[in-house]
């Protein structure tokens, strides 16, 4: 009995030491010189037979300006979900926020997306004071539920003062509830920002369409929705996501195209955004997924910024241009990513009804 009472204080005191020696190493880390820096690391033990395998992958999030463009948001986001993708599930997952001093919403927005259905046992840390509230304040540890179209009225008392709209999630079986809801977040976004009323139709129409597409197309049970008004930027970061089988997926599963060669998915994207239909009515084969106009009414009508990612192809249209192409290998989204940035200053010449003739 001694002998196994023996054994079992050699493994308390090892694992002991081991612990003392990951702190340790964790606080030099930090306190060596940025260059030395990795992405990540991995701490490994000694081999042992007693003791359960102890490793962890420590990956950086860095700070993106306020000013920065979406992609670089975006390629800072699939950077993150690469390194986690690549981690053992033996490991810890570990984000740091340590060097984060600026918390860009189309980052955060996927980034809580992913977590959220994630296999992974994600954790934080170097969050300052500061971070930590914004995270609780925008739900990032669990989205906030929006079952029906009285919940999201509800949100108009506690967020229509506010310069954000936390990370909800809204159930797409239902056009109904899809549109209450919509129109809910739309009078919330017009009274944080104090948009004139000339805004309100174009920003009805990019909300509903955009969320009637998850219901219409992505076959996904949930969509998740995020906004951040930045006033001294002038513009709405919104972002408008789902878990779904990506526009490529829907073509490939309408009979429509069954017997059509289609090609990769940048491709794909493209016919979507080119007025393609997935359905075989005829009064639909125009209407596509809403995806043209929209695009080109913010884009090119209100000066605003429009980047959509589906599985593994993206399309950017700005005032600078458009681009569409396919992300490298391993990339990309399960489902669709929708990101806008939208101007609280209209140009003088835009007229809704420009764009709203082409419906």
């Amino acid at each position: 009995m001694s002998e196994y009472f023996k054994y079992i204080y050699v493994i308390l005191r090892y694992n002991f030491i081991h612990n003392f020696i990951i702190k340790l190493w964790d606080l030099v880390k930090y306190l060596l010189p940025l260059h030395f820096s990795c992405y990540f690391t991995k701490i490994r033990q000694i081999k042992f037979n007693p003791v359960i395998t102890f490793i962890s992958m420590i990956i950086p999030i860095p700070s993106i300006n306020k000013e920065s463009r979406i992609g670089k948001a975006l390629n800072i986001m699939f950077h993150v979900i690469d390194k986690t993708e690549a981690a053992d599930y033996s490991e810890d997952v570990i984000w740091d926020f340590s060097k984060c001093s600026f918390l860009h919403p189309f980052l955060i927005g996927g980034l809580c997306v992913y977590r959220l259905k994630s296999d992974r046992t994600i954790k934080l840390q170097g969050l300052t004071g500061y971070t930590q509230r914004y995270l609780s304040l925008i739900h990032f540890d669990e989205s906030l539920e929006l079952p029906n179209a009285d919940a999201a009225e509800a949100l108009m008392t506690e967020y229509g003062s506010k310069s954000y709209i936390p990370i909800c999630r809204f159930r797409t079986e239902d056009d109904e509830t899809i549109d209450s809801i919509t129109a809910a977040l739309q009078k919330i976004i017009q009274r944080q920002a104090n948009l004139p009323a000339r805004f309100t139709s174009a920003l009805s129409y990019l909300l509903s369409e955009l969320t009637a597409n998850i219901h219409d197309h992505s076959r996904s049970f949930y969509g998740y929705m995020f906004s951040q008004y930045l006033a001294r930027e002038g513009c709405i970061n919104l972002c408008i996501i789902d878990n779904g089988i990506s526009i490529a997926g829907s073509f490939q599963s309408s009979p429509k195209y069954d017997d059509k060669l289609l090609g990769n998915e940048g491709e794909i994207l493209n016919m979507a955004l080119s007025h393609c239909s997935t359905k075989n009515l005829p009064d639909q084969e125009n209407r596509g997924f809403g995806l043209p106009t929209t695009k080109k009414m913010l884009a090119e009508g209100m000066k605003g910024s429009f980047l959509i990612v589906s599985g593994n192809a993206f399309h950017r249209h700005d005032p600078h241009g458009q681009q569409t192409a396919e992300l490298q290998q391993g990339l990309g989204w399960d489902g669709t990513f929708v990101l806008l940035k939208i101007p609280v200053s209209l140009p003088d010449n835009f007229n809704y009804l420009n764009y709203a003739d082409r419906l």
